[in-house]
């Protein structure tokens, strides 16, 4: 059976009507088979929060927005409607940072930046290949070394600096099936960007989950006041009344 290359759920409804239902094949287990009932229940099965798990530090948070509504203007920020987004899956990000600096990998960080010069009998040039040989990053960790250690610290406690490096996209989370979720990922400068970049070095660390919300523009926002709490959900938006 040919296809136009990307398997659509009409091939697949195809699949399962012109050839596994034929002759060749048991179809006593594709009776009454429907793509969109399958789809349905693999987007359900790969909602768990088994992946999400407290022990790993995960938590489960909402983050309530103000946005503008057209032709109706507010004299501050805080008088705008609100719209409410749950189920937003995190990490608090000082645990993360924990997590990095204790792990295998962070043997390989490097904890103070420097200048890298390229010298030679006619040449003597200031290299830049990571963040850790960088204007910005040595500008920095002279301010910080400048404010000397907390009176608490041990006199052996080395003072030292991380560069945060964040990213997001939009990911599926399933080959069949539209379930998705913004995730956003954190990396550390620290380390040779020839590292990082290497899939198997595995130097991402997940830093939260953001649930895709659909906002129709067609809708207009229900003014909400700043101390009640939205009543509706993510993807929702209520009318005027």
């Amino acid at each position: 059976m040919g296809t136009s290359g990307a398997l659509s759920a009409a091939d697949l409804d195809r699949l399962a009507l012109e050839v596994i239902s034929s002759d060749d094949f048991d179809r006593e287990d594709l009776l009454n088979f429907s793509m969109a009932r399958e789809l349905a229940r693999l987007n359900k099965h790969g909602s768990t929060d088994v992946p999400f798990a407290a022990k790993d530090g995960w938590k489960k948070g909402s983050v309530t927005l103000h946005l503008p509504k057209m032709g109706h203007p507010y004299t501050s920020e805080s008088a705008s409607p609100q719209f409410c987004v749950s189920g937003i899956l995190y990490r608090p990000l000082l645990e993360v940072i924990k997590a990095a600096c204790q792990c295998d990998q962070a043997k390989e960080y490097h904890w103070v930046p420097f200048k890298l010069i390229h010298q030679s009998s006619s040449v003597h040039l200031r290299a830049y290949t990571d963040i850790y040989n960088s204007d910005s990053m040595l500008e920095e960790d002279t301010k910080i070394r400048a404010l000397g250690q907390h009176p608490d610290d041990d006199p052996d406690t080395e003072v030292a600096m991380l560069a945060m490096l964040l990213w997001s996209d939009l990911t599926h989370l399933a080959t069949f099936g539209t379930a998705s979720l913004w995730p956003m990922y954190m990396y550390f400068g620290n380390l040779s960007k020839y590292t990082r970049g290497r899939p198997n070095a595995h130097a991402v660390h997940h830093l939260a989950y953001i649930p895709s919300v659909s906002v129709d523009p067609d809708l207009s926002l229900q003014v909400v006041h700043p101390s009640v709490a939205p009543q509706h959900h993510p993807g929702q938006l209520s009318k005027d009344v």
